[in-house]
């Protein structure tokens, strides 16, 4: 059998390693590639991140995320902004110690989280101690087994239109009932009953508490004497000792 001299050996050593050297170039090449794009995917990741952010924080709504335990996962601007605390200051503890403050969570995530069966979302109002009122809609996410994971919360501030729908039921309540009085007004045939007509109407018909009818009297004390009343009056025209002098009980 023929051996090889050293000088083949090496030749074939060098060769060797110059393919070797090759391959390590060109993984590395490759590698160097794959980093890249792994990085302009992270770049891009990340801007879609942080625009959501910026989406979401333009929202004046305030908006917050909630866990199984009711605990904030996540926030807007406004929603911290109404609660009066930093973002780091909201994240783990339950949204209905912060706002909006209630003795326990809005009914419709209890119900999310006990039954999956409710519903994906729900709409539902309450009201403040302020008196402000507002309407919460929340959309509930569940696992792939039908397991409560987590519901978000857009909250909207309903106070001038429920403001303004009070006001214009109070506006209708009073045009009917001054359609129901000049209706008992034309069939009237004695004043007293006229004034006792009156007032059951505008308390039995149109929802008021109290109703009543006064005249001035034209003696020492200018009295104003009670003529008929219907409602919960309980004694209380009694205590108002009316008269329309020009004195603190004055009218």
């Amino acid at each position: 059998m023929r051996q090889s001299s050293p000088a083949t050996d090496l030749a074939a050593a060098n060769q060797e390693l110059k393919r070797l050297r090759g391959e390590l170039s060109l993984a590395e090449s490759r590698c160097n590639i794959a980093l890249q794009k792994q990085e302009g995917t992270l770049r891009f990741i990340e801007e879609i991140h942080q625009g959501w952010l910026k989406a979401f924080d333009a929202v004046p709504d305030p908006i917050f995320m909630h866990d199984r335990q009711l605990r904030i996962t996540r926030s807007n601007k406004a929603y911290a902004e109404k609660a009066g605390l930093k973002f780091k200051e909201l994240i783990g503890r339950p949204y209905w110690e912060i706002f909006p403050k209630r003795p326990g969570p809005l009914p419709g995530c209890a119900e999310a989280i006990k039954d999956p069966r409710q519903g994906h979302a729900h709409e539902e109002e309450f009201q403040l101690e302020t008196g402000a009122m507002y309407v919460s809609r929340a959309s509930h996410t569940f696992d792939s087994n039908g397991e409560y994971q987590y519901s978000i919360h857009i909250l909207h501030d309903i106070t001038e239109r429920k403001l303004a729908e009070i006001a214009l039921d109070h506006a209708n309540r009073a045009l009917a009932t001054l359609g129901a009085v000049n209706r008992e007004l034309v069939h009237a045939t004695d004043e007293n009953e006229l004034l006792q007509s009156v007032c059951l109407v505008i308390v039995e018909q149109h929802g008021y508490r109290l109703a009543w009818v006064a005249y001035a009297q034209h003696d020492e004390s200018l009295s104003i004497k009670i003529m008929a009343h219907a409602g919960q009056e309980k004694g209380y025209l009694e205590t108002l000792q009316l008269t329309w002098a020009e004195t603190e009980r004055g009218m």
